[in-house]
């Protein structure tokens, strides 16, 4: 989810009767194969206990300790990852993505207090990952990509925010990636008359912001 990796609820603190009508269903239509089985519910039945059993295993690792300290409100998300990325070569995993989002930045009004206050928090969460990478030793495997979901105008508003724009930027770190560039064309000038400028301080892309992937 966009949101970040939750925590599950293997405890059942939500209280829902597993232990009763569910485990019990399940494994009545899980069962042996009878006379009226089939070829797609044999599939569907080993599917699923396969899936049960990868569950079972996800448990632990979701429980496994992560002694970096990581502050902020995406904190504990980021704990989820590196969790995962640290028990990749267990579980038989080469390649995988995760998404941990944060939202709060849409400030049509007083950007500037709006940033002082989400980006520290922001910073903590993303330095504390950077860190824990370090501790786990994957910083080298582990390629970390900071994305907007889209621009915001240069110029302020009449109410002290930032508008919704088009050019934006992109940060990228971690294994093999060649760092301290920037690539795309800055601005020479914040001015309408530079030609990466559009009306109202909407930045035009000189790169699709897609291309980031491809070294990726």
């Amino acid at each position: 989810p966009s949101n970040g990796g939750k925590e599950f609820d293997f405890e059942n603190r939500n209280g829902l009767n597993f232990a009763g009508e569910l485990v019990t269903a399940i494994e009545e239509l899980n069962a042996g194969t009878k006379v009226n089985s089939g070829i797609f519910a044999n599939h569907f039945s080993q599917s699923f206990i396969d899936t049960w059993n990868k569950t079972d295993d996800l448990k632990d690792v979701l429980r496994s300790n992560i002694d970096t300290a990581i502050s902020g409100n995406r904190g504990n998300d980021f704990k989820q990852v590196l969790r995962m990325i640290k028990s990749a070569s267990e579980r038989g995993v080469n390649r995988e993505a995760f998404v941990v989002g944060r939202g709060g930045f849409d400030a049509h009004a007083g950007v500037m207090s709006n940033l002082d206050a989400n980006l520290p928090d922001v910073n903590n969460a993303i330095g504390g990952f950077y860190r824990g990478l370090k501790d786990i030793n994957m910083l080298d495997s582990v390629t970390t990509i900071v994305i907007s979901e889209f621009g915001r105008t240069i110029s302020p508003n009449t109410n002290d925010g930032s508008d919704h724009g088009w050019g934006g930027n992109y940060f990228i770190f971690g294994g093999g990636i060649n760092g301290k560039k920037i690539y795309g064309k800055y601005p020479a000038s914040f001015h309408e008359s530079d030609e990466t400028m559009l009306d109202r301080g909407r930045v035009l892309p000189t790169r699709s912001w897609d291309s980031l992937w491809y070294g990726v």
